[in-house]
């Protein structure tokens, strides 16, 4: 993030970086995340808040966290970012088959896995784990590859 004497985190940047190129490999879209301004982005804040609520529960002992969920409190409530997480992820799948439909072809990841004629890969939901999970294997690994590079 920009700091208030106009310096740049160099952590953010990178991570920032790393984001849209995953974007436009995984899901074939270029949001801007690295933009002049390192304006917010919904998708990542929301990844950001699930990947901090899943470590905690490996932290704190089960009975805990389940208590803290039922009582949606902590960092249990940062975990209601799935649904944002999740939707649009769909809204990115369902764009893509709209587009490959209309015989836009496109090169990315989740056009080669609509593209396949497999059942499985007709399923949003299958479409959207995996997309998911090859997003976030490769953004964190590059951001911290970038970070500990520099």
């Amino acid at each position: 993030m920009l700091l208030e004497k106009g310096l740049s985190d160099l952590q953010e940047v990178c991570k920032r970086l790393a984001f849209d190129s995953n974007m436009k490999v995984v899901l074939g879209r270029n949001l801007g995340y690295l933009s002049i301004g390192l304006q917010r982005n919904e998708l990542s804040e929301a990844i950001d808040y699930v990947q901090d609520g899943v470590l905690y529960r490996h932290i704190i002992p089960m009975f805990w966290w389940k208590i803290l969920r039922w009582l949606n409190v902590g960092r249990e409530n940062k975990l209601d970012a799935r649904k944002t997480r999740d939707d649009l992820l769909g809204k990115y799948i369902t764009l893509r088959r709209e587009s490959l439909s209309q015989g836009i072809d496109a090169t990315d990841m989740l056009s080669m896995y609509i593209k396949v004629p497999h059942e499985m890969c007709k399923d949003d939901m299958f479409l959207r784990d995996t997309m998911f999970n090859m997003f976030i294997a490769g953004w964190d690994t590059v951001a911290a590859g970038l970070i500990w590079f520099l």
